[in-house]
């Protein structure tokens, strides 16, 4: 299938579940920081503890893109994505039982490293470049950068009332439940995998 050959709903569609998985993933991810006063406390770690895992985090996720972005190019961007999510959810959940600096460091640091070259803005781009054709490509990615970076405004009033309210626990299950919601959005913004 070509560009041209993509209907109006099959293109908003990719671009859309593209643009959902970006704003997600980054969303969580940039949410983080609310949860070291709690995870400090009732973990026993230190700043220091925290802040590592997510320094590894940033490390493993910029380190990671270009091999994420062969798979992808081998393999297609929807098993990457979907992977991606699922990496995402593993990392959320070993956050939820860490009674250490080292899950917290697998989960906060490896996994969600891992899971942002695959959910982040280097495979929703990569999507959204060969969805349209190069005379709107300017504005189809300016649009879906615009989008990915709404999850802040949605995921850390979320994620603050949650903590405030029930504790760092239930806000975890709230993020888990936000990547279930990426799981759709990996496989529309993946039919981008059809266009040759």
């Amino acid at each position: 299938m070509k560009q041209k050959d993509l209907t109006s709903a099959q293109t908003w569609l990719i671009l859309g579940g593209a643009a959902m998985m970006l704003s997600l993933a980054l969303g969580m991810r940039q949410s983080f920081g609310l949860f070291q006063p709690s995870m400090i406390r009732d973990i026993g770690i230190t700043s220091a503890d925290f802040s590592l895992a997510l320094a590894i985090q940033n490390i493993i996720w910029g380190a990671t893109q270009p091999f994420v972005g062969m798979i992808a190019d081998r393999h297609g961007a929807r098993p990457v994505a979907l992977g991606g999510v699922l990496i995402y959810a593993a990392g959320l959940i070993l956050m939820y039982v860490a009674k250490s600096a080292l899950l917290l460091t697998l989960g906060a640091g490896v996994c969600i490293g891992l899971a942002l070259s695959c959910t982040g803005s280097n495979l929703a781009m990569m999507v959204t470049a060969r969805t349209v054709s190069p005379l709107k490509r300017s504005v189809a990615m300016g649009s879906v950068s615009a989008i990915g970076s709404l999850g802040l405004t949605f995921t850390s009033p979320l994620a603050q009332t949650l903590i405030t309210s029930g504790g760092w626990q239930l806000a975890l299950v709230a993020f888990l439940g936000l990547a279930t919601v990426m799981l759709p959005a990996a496989f529309f913004a993946g039919g981008a995998d059809k266009i040759k």
